[in-house]
């Protein structure tokens, strides 16, 4: 009970204080929804006790020509008010691929050297139907956003929730460069395990390894 109500007070706070279309609050006014477009370079694997905090880390364009030409081609121009929730920033390599192998024994059907993606679900925001749909917006779960809450009070930050395996080129346009991963199954055996994790964009190839104690 006292989980929930912190999380609705969280909620309450971001609803009131991350977006406003009142210019003399201090805000800024956006063109486009879409703040920022990273080139994404390399990656930051985190264990938390919800499970494994995801970061692409790269440079943002902020401005210019390569701004404008993605911008463009999402159709997101015309955005045109004043916000203060943000900075909104898209990895604009999109994602073909996301996997995970197991470096050690895992179980007797993923042994060291497997790919394990079956067994990982991937939690993420994209912000790519909020700016398909003319930047409407929907209604959110605040306790859906309880492992991203920093996501809840940005309007059109969709959350979505889908197993590894499943992840590809056409779930992955506009997402944010923020991730966690949760295993949904543990190994045959207690201990610490160390994994593999790749991030297939279009351009290049993306690895780090993380270490998780079940």
């Amino acid at each position: 009970m006292m989980r929930l109500v912190s999380l609705f007070m969280v909620a309450l706070c971001a609803s009131l204080f991350s977006c406003t279309n009142d210019s003399e609050t201090g805000a800024t006014y956006n063109k486009t929804f879409i703040t920022g477009y990273m080139m994404p370079e390399h990656i930051v694997a985190e264990t938390l006790d919800s499970g494994i905090a995801v970061t692409v880390k790269g440079d943002v364009i902020t401005s210019g020509d390569v701004f404008d030409d993605w911008a463009k081609s999402f159709n997101d121009l015309s955005y045109n008010r004043y916000t203060t929730c943000g900075p909104r920033i898209a990895v604009c390599d999109a994602l073909c691929e996301v996997k995970v192998e197991t470096i050690d024994y895992f179980d007797a059907t993923h042994q060291a050297g497997s790919d394990i993606s079956d067994l990982v679900v991937c939690q993420y925001i994209s912000y790519y139907d909020y700016i398909q749909s003319g930047y409407k917006e929907t209604e959110k779960d605040v306790e859906s956003y309880s492992d991203m809450m920093e996501y809840y009070g940005i309007e059109g930050a969709k959350l979505f929730s889908d197993k590894l395996s499943d992840i590809n080129y056409a779930n992955m346009n506009l997402v944010a460069p923020n991730f966690i991963l949760k295993f949904n199954q543990t190994p045959e055996n207690s201990g610490k395990y160390q994994f593999k994790l790749i991030f297939q964009t279009q351009e290049k190839e993306i690895v780090t390894i993380f270490e998780c104690e079940f």
